[in-house]
């Protein structure tokens, strides 16, 4: 809870500024049109990476849970494959929380195998902090 996320968000401080930006210009039908479309792509789980990357400001419009699940996506098994099956699930829901990190930030980490290995093993030592 609450004390993780303090935890966390001093220990990853020095790497990620929380960046609440605001979507600047108003979106058009251009863009409503691309939301609906990375919501079909997720919904019928034909999303890939490439699509978010270069829509980005559109996605990040979507609601939070829906990001979340579709950063948690790309990310899970990347995750299993370093930490296997049984830490993965709480590793990933660590490193896509938005309030920790941004949206760019978590891309650049599904991108980066050293980014993502330096978040994980941070992770690690706050679950074993708490003693999970």
């Amino acid at each position: 809870g609450d004390v993780y996320k303090r935890q966390y968000q001093r220990r990853v401080h020095g790497l990620s500024r929380l960046n609440k930006e605001k979507i600047a210009k108003k979106l058009d039908a251009d863009d409503l049109a691309i939301i609906e479309k990375i919501k079909l792509l997720h919904q019928t789980r034909k999303l890939d990476f490439e699509t978010v990357k270069t829509n980005l400001r559109n996605f990040k419009t979507l609601q939070l849970n829906q990001k979340r699940n579709i950063l948690g996506e790309f990310l899970y098994p990347k995750v299993e494959n370093k930490v296997g099956r049984q830490f993965a699930p709480k590793i990933t829901g660590m490193l896509i929380d938005l309030e920790v990190m941004n949206e760019e930030e978590i891309l650049e980490m599904i991108e980066d195998e050293s980014t993502l290995e330096e978040r994980i093993e941070e992770a690690k030592e706050v679950m074993w902090e708490e003693d999970y």
